[in-house]
């Protein structure tokens, strides 16, 4: 990836599943609003400076072979998706567990290694009389007391358990180890005792335990035979013991006792002890539940779901968390995006009452969604964004005041706005786009203080916009575009000191434009509404995008507006007059500017440092003067019919190597044609009918492997036609009538395979050439020529064609140039309402008005 892409004002960046090598470029544009790099060869570390791209809504770099993530990373997309990656997860390569990593999943924790399943059983070992013991409690004429040792542990010996006494055994007694809470790793290690002549005796190993705190052990009696401690599995390892049992008092038995274990805090179960360390049991249930709801045997990835428990074995997608007072884990987040998961979700969901994540975007759940969901008052990001949901937006997500995020966009959801969404004071980003929500925007909504991202476009909205949401002085993003909104814009939005994007096309807003709107806005869209009077003089200091097409808007356009940040300004199909700001110059990075069908005047300013702009449309003006210079390579179209331009088409223009379409009819240039300008590599469209332009058609026209469409119809063109067109030629149209053009008419059209439109009439040409027929022209007119049709040698006594007989017409009459139509009235036009299947990143994609 070119790291100069990363300096430039990008939206969207999408170049998946492609074979792109190299690192990530450290993006620094702040306007990028899509990263879709997945399924390439990607390497190196994902880099932190994706942190501040602000309108990030995806984020998707999955499948490469990027290993680390520098510290510091942390965007906040709605779809953040950086797994599978071979991420080598250990410090100073991929932050620990506990960093903040915005929301997106930690990758280290979708697929650790699982821990044993396998573990030892212990074994006791020989005990050895010793030399020095800790005092035990009196037992019968013993030879020598017992004494215990502890094993090295970090836990005190008051958490071990208590043995309890057993009856006379008529057997070797057996020793039941009992299941506990202890890491495997800490288990102590027991192995059977030989054949003693004296009651037995536990040797003391070194322990950093003082012999005080050691247990004591009750009598034991003489043995007639020795016992035998025989281990019961357990999931404890073999060495560090945490504990020493402590052995209750016994009667004197005849044959050895036997020690039974005190009853674990985990019931066993068929005499196999229930592993420590696992989910907690209800949570459990929902997780399988949930499985079941959205048929989980047709996900993606259903990793290690349903077998072991869902923590310690690590289910796709399930993220816990270790609750030390119950002893097992809580499910903390589900992140499951883009995994088929279809059917609906389960109401056990409201379980999970330390579920913080729920990120089931891009699947195809349908139903509705769950009201229980509104009970888990930890939940801090909710998104379920792109699936089939329907019904209304529970009211009880009123009540998750901790809420950070709620996205809920491209879904089938109806009904209104729930009022009690007023309280998520905590709320940052609440979109619900694309779907079917209809009534107004609730008054209460200006108490979410805390919002940033408000995003509502595509809906059936009405009413009028709330002057309460001018209390949102941390929102950034208000995108209402494609609803039936009303009235006018709040002048409280004045209040909005941190706004930065504001769109509300395609409604029915009238009224002026607020005043005073803050420094700080970036994008600013009103496109297709009824807004009146003028555009007051904003001074926006990092201006990237303005349209306000299809409005009622009067007066001059404000020079202010045009700052080096402006990349797109479009205020077509107005009423605004004056000129075109001389300031306008100095927009440096402007790459569309559309002006057309406004009463703008005088001339076009100087272009030429306007380097990077590609679209330029000043149609349907009252402009003069000269065109203006421009250097920019990649203008691709230019249309500045229907004015008052004067002078030449610059013969400049011939360098212009990415102009893609050039329309300057009905003005007053003249002089010729430069064969620069039919050179042109990319030329499609060249329309400059009704001029006065003069000499001949340049042989470059005819030899275009680019051109399509020729209209020079109505103007003073003289001399031959170019006598050989190219085979290869992509004509479709060729209209040169009404002009001055004499000679022969070249048989080499008939070699143009696409030519629909042949348009000869009214020239001066007197002969046709032998073998000129274009059979596949549906129109094709050559009439009033003055042909010399008595003369075989000049017209030949051949079919031409679907063309017009030429000798069977009148006389050619000359048809006098005409100015202007009448300006056409064109109401502004509604963009359909309809919500497409996915919804827009950033903003919807209006229909270019019909001057275009």
């Amino acid at each position: 990836i070119p790291p100069g892409l990363a300096d430039i004002s990008l939206v969207i960046f999408l170049a998946d599943n492609n074979q792109l090598t190299g690192t990530i470029p450290p993006f620094g544009t702040s306007s990028l609003i899509a990263l879709a790099l997945q399924t390439n060869f990607l390497s190196g570390a994902l880099p932190a400076s994706l942190t501040n791209l602000i309108f990030l809504q995806l984020l998707s770099v999955f499948n490469n072979n990027i290993t680390c993530i520098e510290t510091g990373f942390g965007p906040s997309p709605a779809s953040c998706i950086i797994s599978p990656n071979p991420y080598l997860c250990v410090a100073g390569c991929v932050p620990l567990i506990s960093a903040y990593l915005g929301t997106c999943p930690y990758p280290c924790d979708l697929n650790p290694t699982p821990p044993p399943t396998d573990v030892t059983p212990p074994t006791l070992a020989p005990t050895v009389a010793p030399t020095d013991a800790p005092t035990l409690s009196p037992t019968p004429t013993p030879t020598s007391p017992p004494t215990l040792t502890p094993t090295p542990s970090p836990i005190s010996p008051t958490d071990a358990p208590t043995l309890s006494p057993t009856p006379t055994p008529t057997s070797p007694p057996t020793l039941t180890p009992t299941p506990s809470p202890i890491a495997p790793t800490d288990a102590p290690t027991l192995s059977p005792t030989p054949t003693p002549t004296s009651p037995p005796t536990l040797t003391p190993t070194p322990s950093p335990i003082s012999p005080t705190d050691a247990p004591t052990l009750s009598p034991t009696p003489t043995p007639t035979s020795p016992p035998t401690l025989t281990p019961t599995p357990s999931p404890i390892a073999p060495t560090n013991a945490t504990s020493i049992p402590t052995l209750s008092p016994t009667p004197t038995p005849t044959s050895p006792p036997t020690l039974t274990p005190t009853p674990s805090p985990i019931a066993p179960t068929n005499s196999t002890p229930t592993p420590v360390n696992t989910t907690c049991p209800e949570q459990l249930n929902v997780l399988i539940d949930f499985y079941a709801s959205t048929n989980g045997a047709n996900w993606i990835n259903d990793a290690n779901w349903l077998l072991g428990d869902p923590c310690p074995n690590i289910w796709f997608g399930i993220e816990c968390e270790f609750n030390a007072s119950r002893g097992c884990y809580n499910i903390i987040a589900i992140v499951l995006p883009n995994n088929n998961l279809t059917g609906s979700l389960p109401n056990s969901l409201g379980n999970l009452q330390q579920l913080g994540t729920l990120l089931l975007s891009s699947n195809q759940i349908g139903g509705t969604i769950p009201s229980a969901l509104g009970t888990i008052n930890p939940l801090l990001f909710l998104n379920l964004d792109i699936n089939l949901f329907v019904g209304s937006i529970p009211s009880s997500f009123g009540n998750l005041v901790n809420l950070i995020e709620l996205s809920l966009g491209a879904n089938l959801l109806t009904g209104t706005l729930p009022v009690e969404l007023g309280n998520l004071i905590s709320l940052e980003l609440f979109s619900f786009s694309s779907n079917d929500i209809t009534g107004s925007i609730p008054v209460e909504y200006g108490n979410l203080i805390s919002l940033i991202n408000f995003i509502g476009q595509l809906n059936s909205l009405t009413g009028t916009l709330p002057s309460s949401l001018g209390n949102l002085v941390n929102l950034e993003q208000f995108v209402f575009s494609n609803n039936n909104l009303t009235g006018s814009i709040p002048q409280s939005f004045s209040n909005l000191i941190s706004l930065i994007d504001l769109e509300i096309e395609s409604n029915f807003l009238t009224g002026v434009l607020p005043s005073n709107l803050s420094s700080t806005i970036q994008y600013f869209l009103l496109n297709y509404n009824q807004l009146e009077g003028e555009i007051p003089a904003y001074i926006f200091d990092n201006i990237i995008d303005f349209q306000v097409i299809f409005n009622r808007l009067s007066g001059p356009i404000p020079g202010s507006l045009f700052t080096p940040t402006l990349q797109t300004f479009r205020a077509s199909h107005n009423n605004l007059s004056d000129v075109i700001p001389n300031e306008l110059s100095t927009a440096v990075a402007l790459t569309v500017f559309e002006v057309q069908y406004n009463s703008l005047s005088g001339s076009i300013p100087d272009l030429s440092a306007l380097v990077d702009l590609q679209i330029l449309h000043v149609a349907y003006n009252f402009l003069t003067g000269p065109l203006p210079t421009i250097n920019s390579i990649v203008l691709n179209f230019f249309d500045f019919s229907h004015n008052n331009i004067t002078g030449s088409i610059p013969s400049s223009y011939g360098g212009l190597a990415g102009l893609n379409i050039l329309i300057g009819e009905f003005n007053l240039l003249t002089l010729t044609i430069s064969p620069a300008i039919g050179s042109l590599p990319n030329l499609q469209t060249f329309i400059f009918q009704r001029n006065s332009l003069s000499g001949v058609l340049p042989d470059s026209f005819a030899s275009s492997l680019s051109l399509e469409y020729l209209d020079v119809a109505f103007n003073n063109l003289t001399g031959p036609l170019p006598d050989t067109w190219t085979a290869s030629s992509r004509l479709s149209q060729i209209r040169l009538n009404n002009n001055l053009i004499s000679g022969t008419i070249p048989a080499s059209l008939r070699n143009i395979p696409a030519l629909d439109i042949l348009f000869l009439q009214v020239n001066l040409f007197v002969c046709i050439q032998s073998g000129f027929g274009p059979t596949v022209a549906i129109q094709c007119d050559i009439s009033s020529n003055p042909y010399q049709c008595g003369n075989s040698t000049c017209i030949p006594a051949t079919i031409f064609g679907n063309c017009v007989v030429p000798c069977a017409t009148p006389p050619p009459t000359r048809v006098p140039t005409t100015r202007r139509p009448a300006r056409p009235t064109l109401p502004p036009t509604r963009v359909p309402t309809a919500p497409p299947t996915l919804p827009a990143l950033r903003r919807p994609t209006t229909t270019r008005p019909t001057g275009f």
